[in-house]
């Protein structure tokens, strides 16, 4: 098994939780921040946008940053950039390049649209795009909407008030199918809804976890599959023609914030939390850990966020990952090394 060579680290200025990889501009990633300041009682983020020149040796920049409310989760499509806010609004952005000067790139994340505030001020805490670009979110008080552009907001085109019994911690669209959904909570159940339909109920509820379902992800290579996370300490794949029979396992040692995957390969790359950074290779219909990286923070921080640089082709020691971690502040962008 692996472990890791690191190529950057730096500390942010606040706690980091979210890192995603641009699918579009594969060199550029943003990490997203959260944290309360005591003093105001203010929960407050900033997006780090990142860019990375891998060459013989491989290399970070900051492109810029935005100063945001403090962000539960993102995610991209194409060039627009979801966020999940402690203000319970959904906000996205939109990478735009800015007319070079001497030869140098300039990157900049401009405000698009945004939902409206929420009348019972829950966070939002997931956002998940789907094949079509619909745009969905996962609330604190366990609602599920489901949004459309309007002329000034996104506008609910489907919702789910108490979807789930406590804190709907992951939403996620399958990857072929935008009208199909899933959800996972704190009640510890991973549910299926079909948007077309009345969302009175869903169209499955798997109960076999014990404790809450953390991270959703789905991959166009494997459509019948989900992974799924949990603070039980598992990566689970479940075939959604039968949900309640879990394909393979895996126990990483901590509690899963974080799943993330490539149309390229068959590695997923997982956070978790107090069991520190993995990825790990889904080939015969099982699960197995490739590479460990237990250094990448310090003992009382949590891995929370991670990604890998979407590109085609590469063999396992020519990923580079990124990743973040809370309570420590810490980004790094690494890879496997044996």
């Amino acid at each position: 098994m692996a472990g890791a060579k690191v190529h950057f680290q730096t500390k942010l200025a606040l706690n980091a939780d979210s890192c995603e990889f641009c699918p579009v501009q594969p060199n550029l990633f943003a990490a997203g921040c959260y944290q309360l300041n005591t003093a105001t009682q203010i929960r407050e983020g900033m997006i780090h946008l990142m860019k990375v020149t891998k060459d013989e040796t491989v290399k970070v920049e900051q492109a810029c940053q935005v100063e945001v409310p403090g962000i539960f989760d993102m995610k991209w499509f194409g060039n627009k950039l979801a966020i999940a806010s402690a203000t319970g609004k959904v906000d996205t952005f939109e990478l735009k390049k800015e007319e070079k000067e001497k030869e140098e790139e300039k990157w900049q994340l401009l405000p698009s649209l945004s939902s409206e505030q929420p009348e019972d001020s829950p966070f939002s805490l997931a956002v998940g795009w789907a094949p079509d670009g619909t745009l969905a979110s996962s609330y604190s008080s366990g609602d599920l909407r489901v949004f459309e552009d309007g002329s000034e907001f996104l506008t609910p085109k489907w919702e789910k008030e108490r979807a789930h019994d406590n804190e709907a911690w992951t939403v996620c669209f399958h990857s072929e199918d935008s009208n199909l959904l899933y959800s996972g909570a704190d009640d510890c159940k991973l549910k299926a809804w079909d948007i077309r339909r009345d969302p009175s109920y869903p169209l499955w509820v798997n109960k076999q976890y014990s404790a809450g379902v953390t991270t959703i992800e789905t991959n166009k290579k494997w459509p019948n599959y989900v992974f799924v996370g949990s603070y039980d300490e598992t990566v689970n794949v479940w075939d959604i023609r039968k949900p309640t029979s879990s394909l393979s396992s895996v126990s990483l040692g901590g509690g899963i914030w974080r799943i993330r995957s490539s149309p390229y390969d068959n590695y997923l790359a997982v956070a978790a939390m107090r069991g520190y950074f993995h990825l790990l290779e889904f080939e015969g219909e099982e699960l197995k850990i490739v590479a460990t990286h237990d250094k990448l923070h310090e003992s009382e921080s949590l891995s929370y966020g991670i990604d890998r640089m979407p590109v085609e082709g590469q063999q396992l020691e020519e990923q580079v990952l990124a990743s973040v971690s809370f309570y420590d502040n810490l980004l790094s962008v690494w890879s496997p090394q044996f």
